[in-house]
């Protein structure tokens, strides 16, 4: 999680929740959809970070958005693994972040920040994570899985909140046509990513590339 000043022991889990939202949605083959991680807490909060996992011969990440609440909040995707690099421990840019989880089904270390002073959400359940994807096979289901969920609350105590996962269904019944909409409020960054089924990379090869969009 964001470096913040922990003020005292970590907070019973019971007291929050980040859940994928719609838990399950059937969509068209070649068709977007909106995947929503929703936080639901009982007090205000100040940060929620997620790893993300699904089958990117399934699925693929088109964009990225932070929700409503975490509209003017900082957004920080990843870690680069530790070594004797200038950048070892950094945060990944959001276009390297996207990029790598079209490759290996894994957003990781997704996280909104408001640093002391600069905002808070409230109780209650608050779209934390917006993710426009498409559906890249003719059929099959990928589940949507939440891995390691920690939240702040508003004192910058850390709460380890339950999570439920959801699932995809490509071609299942009453898929819609193609085509989604993120939902109103929804704001920057916005990561356009390249959707391309993975491959097992070559010898020398470098990563795809991602173009940064606006929200």
């Amino acid at each position: 999680l964001v470096a913040a000043p922990v003020r005292s022991t970590p907070a019973l889990a019971a007291s929050a929740t980040i859940r994928v939202t719609p838990a399950t949605q059937a969509v068209a083959p070649g068709g977007t959809f909106i995947v929503t991680l929703t936080q639901s807490s009982d007090e205000g909060s100040t940060s929620a970070e997620v790893s993300l996992t699904f089958d990117p011969s399934l699925v693929q990440i088109q964009q990225i958005q932070l929700g409503p609440a975490y509209a003017s909040a900082s957004a920080f995707f990843g870690v680069v693994p530790g070594g004797d690099t200038a950048q070892a421990g950094q945060p990944l840019t959001a276009e390297e972040a996207a990029a790598d989880a079209n490759q290996t089904g894994t957003l990781l270390n997704a996280a909104a920040f408001y640093p002391p002073g600069t905002g808070t959400v409230s109780a209650g359940d608050n779209a934390f994570l917006v993710l426009t994807m498409q559906a890249v096979a003719p059929a099959g289901t990928s589940p949507i899985s939440i891995l390691r969920p920690q939240m702040l609350d508003e004192a910058y105590n850390p709460v380890t909140p339950a999570s439920t996962d959801g699932e995809v269904v490509i071609g299942g019944a009453g898929a819609p046509p193609p085509g989604a909409t993120a939902p109103a409020g929804a704001t920057a960054p916005a990561i356009a990513a390249t959707t391309t089924a993975p491959t097992t990379p070559a010898a020398n090869t470098t990563k795809p590339a991602a173009t940064v969009t606006s929200a």
